[in-house]
């Protein structure tokens, strides 16, 4: 018997690139830095969630895990 089904929603399923872009271009402005693109996030978005706030908010990993708990 089949108890538990998990889905991954983060573009398997759904296209949530547009959700995360929203996200990251929202702490983007509070840094003081320019806005991403769409496509400037989607080599980010399949390493990992600290990697990706690494990369899309140019901080380094203690400052990301911070960013990372709020994302």
């Amino acid at each position: 018997m089949i108890k538990l089904i998990v889905y991954d929603l983060d573009g398997t399923l759904l296209d949530t690139a547009s959700v995360v872009l929203d996200l990251l271009n929202f702490y983007r402005k509070k840094l003081n830095k320019p806005e991403l693109l769409k496509e400037d996030i989607l080599p980010w978005l399949s390493i990992g969630g600290q990697k990706l706030i690494e990369n899309a908010l140019n901080l380094n990993d203690e400052i990301a895990i911070k960013y990372l708990e709020k994302f």
